[in-house]
């Protein structure tokens, strides 16, 4: 930003789901000329900085929409055979967050909690964190587990596991919002583990539900068993037309 603003270069910054830790000690002589924002928290929490209002987009995710409008080349069946279960088999995908500790204790609890829901015949694959230090640790902790399987990432895609899943879950991670608005039920797991920090920087997302006791997550399976993958129609993070409202925004500066 600073060395655009020297060679006054229009320069733009895209803040995604909010402002913490990107703007909090901005000095407003290096500011982007817009920002472009996916919900109407970060709008907030800009205003709350002292930037301009008029140089706010709430454009939405463009990466969301992406995702919405992405058309999938391999089944449910293909997917559950990479892991060896049976077409019938329920899949349960859970994405970890970036602390080790923290997700061994979610894993603990959502594993062992699940048994005491209605779901039945299911198995959970896990997903680390990118930035997860000491995997094995998590890998290790999975595998006494006979209904949950440890995934190291990279094949099937996000998007293929997301769509293969009955229902996704995670500590705080897009991947929530990346399953919602392709149609698969998603929610925040957030019971056996110090969620604060993590659940912050997710503050301004309210489309993805937070479990956070086993009656929640009963409930949650309940409705889920109910609805049996009823299609979203919300319009998660204001996807829909994010990508020409961004466009727009850019060519206005040009």
């Amino acid at each position: 930003i600073r060395a655009c603003k020297n060679k006054k270069i229009p320069c733009i910054s895209v803040v995604d789901l909010g402002i913490q830790g990107k703007f909090d000690e901005a000095i407003f002589q290096e500011i982007p000329d817009r920002f472009l924002v996916t919900n109407s928290g970060c709008v907030r929490e800009l205003l709350d900085l002292g930037v301009d209002y008029d140089s706010i987009v709430l454009t939405g995710s463009a990466h969301l929409e992406a995702y919405a409008n992405t058309k999938l080349k391999s089944g449910d069946v293909d997917v559950k055979r990479i892991y060896g279960l049976s077409p019938a088999r329920n899949l349960i995908s859970f994405f970890c967050g970036p602390d080790t500790t923290q997700s061994i204790e979610a894993v603990n609890s959502i594993a062992n909690l699940l048994l005491e829901t209605q779901l039945t015949d299911f198995t959970i694959v896990v997903r680390p964190h990118p930035r997860m230090p000491r995997k094995n640790l998590l890998e290790e902790q999975v595998r006494k587990f006979g209904h949950v399987l440890y995934d190291k990432g990279g094949e099937p895609d996000i998007l293929l596991l997301l769509a293969a899943s009955r229902v996704s879950f995670s500590m705080a991670s897009l991947a929530s919002l990346e399953s919602l608005v392709i149609g698969t039920p998603s929610a925040f797991y957030q019971i056996g583990w110090d969620y604060e920090n993590l659940n912050n920087l997710y503050n301004n997302v309210m489309s993805v539900p937070r479990v956070r006791t086993r009656e929640e997550l009963g409930l949650f399976i309940d409705r889920l068993l109910e609805n049996d993958r009823t299609p979203m129609s919300e319009n998660i993070e204001f996807q829909k037309g994010a990508l020409a409202r961004s466009w727009k925004a850019i060519l206005e500066l040009l």
